[in-house]
């Protein structure tokens, strides 16, 4: 009986440890206003700590393996092949004219963050340059053109003209993810201000 007593503990840290090799951590990415993403298509990869990109899945689904996350802060980056001038209209155009006139607000954060086509992290004049370039295909290729960030952006409001980060890296703790590994995150294609 003593025996038994001793090897329980034993017995449940061996299940514990078996149980954390095997849950994974899962990224679930989501669009503005949860417009459908093709996240093959996009060419879009996920990378945890610059040491192990996540492993795609369905409906823009990343998962990797829970142990490769670390104790304390972690930062998730994005990157992605996609062409923006397949994304980006003459309607991103006007409305980020509008709000340089300040005739009207950018609706969220995240509106924003998409508005911040030369990744300054300044809204101004040389957005709307890049940004008619890259209408007319003077430009094809940006630094940074994929953003990503929690989806509290969504309703989060935007004032003034500065961002507060460049969002090409997602920062979050062990102890975030612990309890629920499942976490949605918002995808923003730099330029595309109507998010269609």
């Amino acid at each position: 009986m003593k025996k038994l007593i001793f090897c329980l503990p034993l017995i449940f840290l061996i299940t514990l440890f078996t149980f954390n090799l095997s849950a994974q951590l899962a990224i679930n990415l989501v669009s503005v206003e949860n417009a459908q993403i093709d996240c093959l298509e996009a060419n879009i990869e996920l990378n945890l700590n610059d040491d192990v990109t996540l492993v795609e899945g369905e409906n823009c689904e990343y998962a990797t393996d829970f142990s490769n996350v670390k104790i304390g802060n972690n930062e998730l980056s994005i990157s992605s092949d996609k062409l923006l001038n397949e994304e980006v209209s003459t309607f991103d155009m006007v409305l980020l004219v509008q709000a340089l006139l300040s005739i009207n607000e950018l609706s969220s954060y995240a509106q924003a963050i998409a508005a911040d086509v030369d990744n300054d992290r300044v809204i101004s004049t040389d957005d709307l340059v890049l940004l008619r370039q890259l209408i007319l295909f003077e430009v094809t290729e940006i630094e940074e053109a994929v953003k990503i960030g929690s989806t509290d952006l969504l309703t989060e409001s935007f004032e003034g003209f500065e961002l507060r980060s460049n969002f090409t890296t997602y920062m979050f703790d062990k102890e975030d993810v612990e309890d629920g590994v499942n976490k949605d995150l918002l995808i923003i294609r730099v330029g595309d201000l109507d998010q269609q």
